[in-house]
């Protein structure tokens, strides 16, 4: 059970970590889908990491989603979300220090605002 002090803990992500993560995120984006994104912010609180990724669709996907096809374009992400999954969660475990027990990636094309949230173990008690 989370209690009021999860988020001021020791062991919670410095800015500079979570910066860090952030950049690394883009980059994958970029190596996996062509392009990154051009913002993107990571967030903590307790024991969960909420990464916003704006305005990182490729020409191809605003495309598809300027003829209305926005869950071809969702589907296209889910796809290439699969292919970013063990190397997003290796970069936040790396960074961090602490092992990711779940993690879902989705996009919102219409906002072109991607989200990663990732779940981390039990820090080590203090």
């Amino acid at each position: 059970m989370s209690t009021a002090y999860d988020s001021i803990r020791p062991d919670t992500p410095s800015g500079t970590q979570l910066a860090a993560l952030s950049d690394a995120l883009v980059k994958l984006h970029k190596n996996t889908c062509g392009r990154g994104p051009t913002n993107a912010r990571c967030f903590c609180s307790g024991n969960a990491v909420v990464c916003l990724l704006f305005d990182g669709l490729t020409r191809s996907e605003l495309t598809v989603l300027s003829h209305g096809d926005a869950e071809a374009v969702a589907a296209h992400r889910r796809s290439l979300y699969r292919v970013m999954e063990e190397p997003a969660r290796a970069l936040v475990e790396n960074e961090l220090g602490r092992r990711v027990t779940a993690m879902t990636m989705a996009v919102d094309p219409a906002g072109e605002l991607e989200t990663a949230v990732f779940v981390l173990d039990a820090p080590p008690e203090y």
